[in-house]
């Protein structure tokens, strides 16, 4: 999952979460107040770029519409995101074909949209959905409208790293609403200097501008996978104790036979038989009960490891991988296990084990 391809320049981007109270009944205060926030900061030492969204990516929100085609009657759903000029630039989202909006493009009335390319693939498959209209439903009990492609984008992650880039149109966002999300690209975004601009530029441009949360995209990833760190975790602990005990159990197993089979260590070597001959006599048995432990262990980790499915993600609970490498240290343990007892074999006095006896 951390590796999993997001379609954002997730390492150089910070996320500032705003609120600014009474801009929503004052369009025309709030509009040139968060445009010039915007331009003020991406004049701060290492920020290449700034533009607002609805929200972040992956941050847990979800939109979505019926989105048709001109003369077709199907509808299908789509995601919905609504953002500012030079959005795309700031979340390092490459822009395939078209243009991005234009400040004047940018407000409730326009009617264009940028699709991604899942978008364009799915209602314009094998033609260009460049200059194409789409309709979709503006508002609660309104009528459809037309709006007209001006560009495609990559695809991008959109709500969940495990779900798949679905099929997103971008719409240009009204600024003049109380709640604003401001994506800054910058060199290194969890600077504390970048932090410590960011709170200083915002109530300088309006004293009502709060700065609710400073968080980077990495940020916002990390925090989607505490459940699957946890599991991880809790796995590698449990996997470590039971490997220790594995060990301990065929330790013992191993110094309990060489204990019983003291009299027969004696006289093989009373015999003339070499002592590596003896420590592969007790290796032997060490071999026996680990491969038979890891048969029975392979056969019912096989069973059970599909009702973990649902945990994993692109990994079979059968990969060779997952499988090989737990294998591979029973087999370690196994054998650091075994010399003990092999080493105590060779050990025997036969001359005492024979009195003993």
């Amino acid at each position: 999952l951390l590796q999993v391809e997001t379609g954002l320049d997730k390492d150089h981007m910070l996320l500032v979460q705003l609120e600014a109270p009474g801009f929503e009944k004052r369009p025309d205060q709030g509009a040139p107040v968060w445009r010039e926030l915007a331009n003020r900061l991406v004049q701060t030492n290492g920020v290449q770029a700034s533009a607002y969204a609805s929200y972040p990516f992956l941050y847990g929100n979800r939109w979505t519409e019926e989105v048709r085609i001109l003369g077709v009657p199907q509808k299908e759903s789509a995601h919905v995101l609504s953002v500012g000029e030079g959005f795309f630039a700031a979340s390092g989202i490459p822009l395939l074909q078209g243009r991005d909006f234009r400040p004047a493009e940018i407000g409730p009335q326009a009617r264009v949209a940028i699709v991604n390319q899942r978008f364009a693939d799915l209602f314009f498959p094998h033609q260009s959905a460049l200059g194409k209209t789409f309709e979709r439903e503006i508002g609660p009990r309104k009528p459809y409208e037309a709006f007209t492609i001006i560009g495609i984008v990559g695809n991008n992650r959109y709500r969940e790293l495990r779900e798949p880039p679905p099929a997103t149109l971008f719409i240009p966002q009204t600024d003049d609403a109380r709640w604003q999300s401001l994506t800054l690209r910058a060199a290194d975004p969890a600077h504390p200097a970048l932090a410590a601009a960011v709170q200083r530029v915002a109530p300088q441009v309006h004293p009502a501008i709060k700065v609710r949360q400073l968080i980077t995209q990495n940020q916002i990833i990390e925090d989607k996978l505490v459940r699957e760190r946890l599991l991880a975790t809790l796995s590698a602990f449990f996997a470590f104790i039971a490997i220790l005990l594995a060990a301990i159990g065929l330790y013992g197993v191993l110094s309990y036979t060489v204990a019983q089979r003291t009299k027969e260590i004696g006289i093989r070597l009373a015999l003339g038989a070499p002592r590596p001959g003896v420590v592969r006599l007790v290796v032997q048995d060490a071999a026996i009960w680990t491969l038979l432990g890891l048969v029975v262990g392979l056969g019912t980790s096989l069973y059970l490891a599909r009702f973990a499915g649902k945990l994993l993600y692109e990994v079979q609970p059968s990969d060779v991988n997952a499988i090989a490498v737990p294998l591979a240290f029973f087999l370690a343990a196994g054998s650091l296990a075994a010399l003990p007892a092999a080493w105590r074999a060779t050990r025997v006095d036969p001359i005492i084990a024979l009195r003993y006896e």
